[in-house]
């Protein structure tokens, strides 16, 4: 019984949700609630700027791929030539440029691995100062709107169409900022 009074509930508060979303098209004030959205992975990958950040990181992600493959199509190479000198060799010699061997290749490998968390945290850190450079435009467009709060789209149960201010976001952060040139270095060496 307690479950079927539950789901009436639901049902209820989802009816008066539904209705009231269906005013709020009928009659919309984008802002005039105090709430608007907004989409950040748009932001990020659609403005130019952001595009322009992630070309860039791209770019440093291919160089760090073409490099690892030239290594190890390089120790490969250097790893058969010493199999085949192995049977003409003693085998204390044999051993000491094995191991030179192994640790080099143990070398090659942690700097490529700092490399490539080099690049993770350079990408992280990328996104944060994007986010932090657009704040003011996005405070701006918040303000214009007569709102106190933005939300990300996707914490956002149901919410107007009106309220996202995504595109207008683009739109100004494009205008202002362009492909980001300019401004202070977001994706640092």
């Amino acid at each position: 019984m307690m479950g079927l009074v539950k789901r009436v509930m639901l049902a209820t508060g989802l009816t008066l949700l539904l209705g009231t979303q269906s005013v709020a098209q009928q009659q919309p004030q984008p802002g005039a609630n105090g709430i608007l959205t907004v989409e950040p992975e748009r932001l990020y990958a659609e403005s130019m700027f952001g595009q322009k950040i992630e070309a860039e990181l791209d770019q440093a992600r291919s160089a760090l791929i073409a490099e690892n493959q030239a290594l190890d199509t390089s120790l490969s190479e250097e790893e058969a030539s010493l199999a085949e000198r192995r049977p003409t060799m003693p085998a204390d010699e044999f051993r000491q440029l094995a191991d030179a061997f192994d640790e080099k290749v143990q070398g090659i490998r942690e700097t490529q691995e700092n490399k490539s968390k080099e690049l993770t945290q350079r990408r992280e850190s990328s996104r944060q100062e994007f986010f932090s450079t657009v704040i003011p435009i996005l405070a701006e467009i918040t303000e214009a709107r007569g709102a106190v709060a933005v939300l990300e789209r996707r914490v956002v149960l149901l919410a107007a169409d009106s309220i996202d201010i995504t595109d207008q976001a683009i739109a100004r952060i494009d205008a202002e900022l362009g492909d980001g040139e300019g401004v202070e270095d977001p994706a640092p060496k």
